[in-house]
C-alpha cells in the first residue's frame, strides 16, 4: 500500500501516472464523488504580488468561485499602484486563445482594466500587445457577469499574469483561460482546433457556459413592500450575507428615525399626539433592496440538472403557456434525449413539454413532431427531484434546443440536461452535452449514505473538494459503538484501486486513520485486508491536504464504506474513490479480477 499527499486540486491523472507503481501500471480515474475532481490547475499554481486578507488569496481566483472571500483581491486599493499581479502556472506551455474574467462574488469589487503578461520562465515576461503597443484589456463592470475576451493573436506560454490597471473599490479577479488543443493548433495564428478551458474555473467541467442558456423570461421575486415579504425573499433566496446585514442595518436606522419623528411630532402637539400627526411618522416598511445575485435565483442557467444553487431551477416570469428554456450547445449535435427535473426546493415541476430545435445553418427552428407532422408532447416529471428522460428517436441535428412547458404542477420550473451524439446518430452511446450542474459526476447525492450525519454536514457533503454545507461529512453521534461510516453505491461493479481523503473545510477537524469495507450486496461486507489483517490506513493531518492511498490488492465492488477510526477532534472527512482503468495487475496470491469497464460513464 502506498500513501501519497498532494495539494488540493492537483489533476488526478497526473498523480495516477506518477504513483501507480505499487499496484501495477494501471491508470486510475475518479469514481465521481469529488466535487471538483475535474479541475486541471492546482491551487499551488496560483500566486500573486499580495492579497487583501487571508480570505482573498490567489487560489480564490477561479472563475465562479464563491468560497472564502469570493476571489483574489489585491493588497493595495490605491489606483496609482499598477504593479500588482495575479499569476497562473499552466504546468506546461499551452496556446492560450481566450480569457474570461469576473469580479469578487462576496463584495462590490472588480477589475475594470488590466494588462496581460506571459512567459515560459518566470524571469522574462512579455506584455501582450496589439499594433506594437501594450494592450490594456477591458475588464468587468460588475462582480458577477463573465467578461469574455478572444485573443487575436493567441500566445504560447506556461505562465500568465493579470496586471490590474483600473478597478472599482478594490482590484479583484476570478479568471478562466481557454487553450487550443488539436492538430489545427499547430498554426498559432489561426487556431481552429478544440478550444477548452485549461481547468482554472470552478465550473470548467461544464460544457455549456451560463450565457448559452436563455429563456423567455424569469421569475424575479423581489420584495415589494412589507417586512414579512422582504424577510421571506431573503430566507428563501441565496442572497449574500452582506445584503442581509444591510437589510437589518436599514431596519434599525428606520426604527430610530421613526422614533425620533414620533418624538418631534409629540413635542409639536404639546405631548398629546393625535391622529393628525400619524402621517408624520415614517412607516416601518422594508425598502426595496436589489442585489444582482438575488435577482438571478431563477434565471436560465439555474436550469441545470441537479442544480441546487439560487432558487433550485429555472422558473419563467409567469405560469403560462408560451414560456421556454433554450440551450445553445455551441455546435451541431445529434440530440438523442432530454432529461428534466423540477425545482429543488419546492414541489414544482413540468409534467409535459414539447421541443423545438435549430441547426447552425438553418434559417428557422423545427418542432419535434410525429410522422404526420404533429408536434409530439412529451410526458415529463411526476415529482420535483427524480430525473425523467425522454428519448428522441429521430435524433434531430441541432445547435439550439428549446423546451416549451405545456403542463405543470404548481409552477413550470425546470432543470435539464441534453443527451447528444457528436458524430453520428447510429450506434452511438449518448453523452450529456454538459448542461447539468453535476455533469462531471457519476455518483448521485442519493447514492451516498452514512451511519448518521450532523446538520449542515450531510452525507453528500463528503465529496472530495466539496465546499458546500459545512464542507464535509460529520456523523451525528460522536461515540457510536457500532462505528461511523460513509458509504457509496456506484450502481455497478467497479475495480477500485485507490482512495483519497480530506478533512472538514469549515471545521478544524480531520480523520487520522480509517479502514475500508466493500460489498457486491449491501448485506454482505468484507473488510479490506493486507497480509491477512484489516488494513488501517493513514489519513489526514490537516483540513485541506488530499491524502491518497493505493490498494495493493484492488477489489471489485459495487458498495464501498469508509470507517473513521481516529480523528483530531470529531470524526469527519471528504473522500474520492478511483477506478483502475487498465488491468495489468498480477499478484502471486490473488487471481486478477475482471475490470467492469466504463458502464458508469464516468466522464459525464
Amino acid at each position: 500500500m502506498a500513501r501519497h499527499e498532494y495539494p488540493s486540486g492537483v489533476p488526478w491523472l497526473l498523480f495516477a501516472l506518477l504513483f501507480a507503481g505499487t499496484a501495477g501500471k494501471g491508470l486510475y480515474r475518479p469514481v465521481g464523488l469529488g466535487a471538483t475532481a475535474n479541475l486541471g490547475i492546482p491551487d499551488s499554481s496560483f500566486t500573486a504580488s499580495g492579497q487583501s486578507d487571508d480570505q482573498t488569496g490567489p487560489e480564490q481566483a477561479r472563475l465562479y468561485s464563491a468560497s472564502y472571500g469570493g476571489g483574489w483581491v489585491a493588497a493595495d486599493s490605491n489606483l496609482d499602484n499598477t504593479d500588482q499581479w495575479l499569476q497562473i502556472d499552466l504546468l506546461n506551455p499551452q496556446l492560450v486563445v481566450k480569457i474570461e474574467t469576473q469580479g469578487r462574488s462576496r463584495a462590490q469589487h472588480w477589475t475594470t482594466h488590466y494588462k496581460l503578461l506571459y512567459s515560459n520562465v518566470t524571469t522574462n515576461w512579455t506584455v501582450y500587445q496589439t499594433g506594437g503597443a501594450d494592450r490594456i484589456f477591458e475588464g468587468n463592470t460588475d462582480r458577477y457577469k463573465v467578461r469574455e475576451t478572444v485573443l487575436d493573436p493567441p500566445f504560447h506560454a506556461r505562465y500568465v499574469r493579470f496586471n490590474p490597471w483600473g478597478w472599482y473599490r478594490k482590484a479583484a479577479l476570478r479568471v478562466e483561460l481557454f487553450v487550443c488543443r488539436g492538430p489545427s493548433c499547430l498554426n498559432p495564428a489561426l487556431p481552429s482546433g478544440d478550444i477548452v478551458p485549461v481547468g482554472i474555473g470552478m465550473r470548467s467541467s461544464l460544457g455549456i457556459a451560463d450565457h448559452r442558456m436563455t429563456c423567455s423570461g424569469h421569475l424575479d421575486p423581489q420584495p415589494t413592500g412589507s417586512e414579512a415579504e422582504a424577510q421571506k425573499a431573503m430566507d428563501e433566496g441565496e442572497c449574500p450575507i452582506e445584503l442581509k446585514r444591510e437589510l437589518e442595518a436599514q431596519r434599525q436606522r428606520m426604527a430610530a428615525e421613526a422614533a425620533e419623528a414620533e418624538a418631534k411630532a409629540a413635542a409639536a402637539s404639546n405631548d398629546s399626539p393625535s391622529n393628525a400627526t400619524e402621517d408624520l411618522v415614517p412607516k416601518l416598511a422594508v425598502p426595496l433592496l436589489r442585489d444582482e445575485k438575488c435577482d438571478q435565483r431563477y434565471v436560465a442557467h439555474q436550469g441545470r440538472l441537479y442544480n441546487t444553487a439560487g432558487g433550485g431551477g429555472w422558473a419563467p416570469d409567469e405560469a403560462r403557456e408560451g414560456t421556454w428554456l433554450q440551450v445553445d450547445m455551441g455546435k451541431d449535435y445529434y440530440v438523442k434525449g432530454i432529461v428534466t427535473q423540477g425545482r429543488e426546493f419546492a414541489d414544482q415541476y413540468v409534467t409535459e413539454y414539447y421541443v423545438s430545435t435549430k441547426a447552425s445553418d438553418a434559417l428557422m427552428a423545427e418542432t419535434y413532431s410525429d410522422a404526420g407532422g404533429r408536434p409530439l408532447f412529451l410526458t415529463a416529471n411526476t415529482d420535483h427531484r427524480q430525473p425523467h428522460t425522454n428519448w428522441l428517436d429521430k435524433a434531430p441535428l441541432a445547435q439550439y434546443v428549446k423546451i416549451h412547458p405545456t403542463k405543470w404542477k404548481a409552477y413550470p420550473t425546470l432543470r435539464v440536461e441534453i443527451l447528444v451524439c457528436p458524430g453520428s446518430a447510429v450506434d452511438c452511446e449518448p453523452q450529456p452535452v454538459g448542461v447539468g450542474a453535476r455533469s462531471h459526476q457519476s455518483v448521485r447525492d442519493a447514492d451516498i449514505k452514512a451511519s448518521s450525519a450532523l446538520k449542515f454536514f450531510a452525507e453528500h457533503h463528503g465529496r472530495l473538494e466539496n465546499t458546500a454545507g459545512g464542507g464535509g461529512w460529520i456523523p451525528d453521534h460522536y461515540n457510536n459503538p457500532d462505528g461511523h461510516f460513509l458509504q457509496v453505491d456506484m450502481k455497478d461493479l467497479l475495480y477500485i484501486g485507490e482512495v483519497a481523503t480530506q478533512g472538514i473545510l469549515h471545521k478544524n477537524t480531520w480523520t487520522t486513520t480509517y479502514k475500508i469495507a466493500y460489498a457486491t450486496h449491501p448485506a454482505e461486507w468484507t473488510d479490506y485486508k493486507e497480509d491477512g489483517q484489516v488494513k488501517v490506513f493513514e489519513g489526514n493531518r490537516n483540513q485541506n491536504t488530499v491524502v491518497r492511498n493505493t490498494f495493493t490488492r484492488p477489489f471489485s465492488a459495487r458498495y464501498v464504506r469508509i470507517y473513521p477510526l481516529t480523528w483530531s477532534w470529531v470524526p469527519g472527512l471528504r473522500w474520492e474513490l478511483y477506478e483502475v482503468m487498465e488491468e495489468s495487475h498480477t499478484f502471486s496470491s490473488v487471481e486478477p479480477l475482471k475490470m467492469p469497464g466504463d458502464s458508469m460513464g464516468m466522464d459525464f
